[in-house]
């Protein structure tokens, strides 16, 4: 099953993922707001068109224990399956920004991780910045890069200056 906050680019990759194991899916969508719900729905039926995507009413906006309570729903349902969980989270060109965001998928997993026969999978969504071009300086601030570079052109430097050893 597929934890969908929405419908985006990250949903897609998460379908993709979960179409690749062969197995059959279903997504759900926990609606806290019910705007929000009905344009999950209505994105859902326009650009996925497949899978089933299941609503879970949450009047009182909880997230982990209606998420919790269908997990234990199918094992009760299927007491010999085992229930694989496909969750996205944001993945940031920045340590920081990764960091704040990354909240929700770490509760949900502590919450779910101690359920037998359930299988968690995080799959990043990567968002970009810079103009889409991939940051490879992810764990490191913009200092630390610009630190590394002058680091590289000062060797290279060095080298064009060098006598030729042969």
């Amino acid at each position: 099953m597929l934890l969908v906050d929405g419908v985006h680019m990250g949903t897609l990759q998460m379908v993709n993922f979960a179409k690749s194991m062969g197995n059959p899916w279903h997504a759900i969508h926990v609606g806290v707001n019910h705007e929000r719900t009905v344009a999950t729905q209505a994105r859902w039926d326009k650009y996925i068109h497949e899978g089933e995507l299941v609503i879970i009413p949450s009047p009182y906006r909880h997230l982990v224990a209606p998420i919790r309570e269908y997990v234990i729903g199918l094992l009760k349902d299927n007491p010999w399956a085992i229930v694989h969980v496909v969750m996205g989270h944001l993945s940031m060109d920045s340590l920081l920004t990764q960091a704040l965001h990354q909240n929700s998928s770490l509760i949900l997993n502590v919450a779910l991780s101690g359920l037998e026969r359930v299988v968690v999978t995080i799959v990043p969504v990567q968002i970009r910045q810079n103009g889409g071009e991939v940051n490879r300086n992810v764990l490191t601030g913009r200092a630390l890069k610009r630190a590394r570079e002058a680091r590289q052109q000062a060797e290279h430097s060095a080298l064009a200056g060098a006598p030729d050893q042969r």
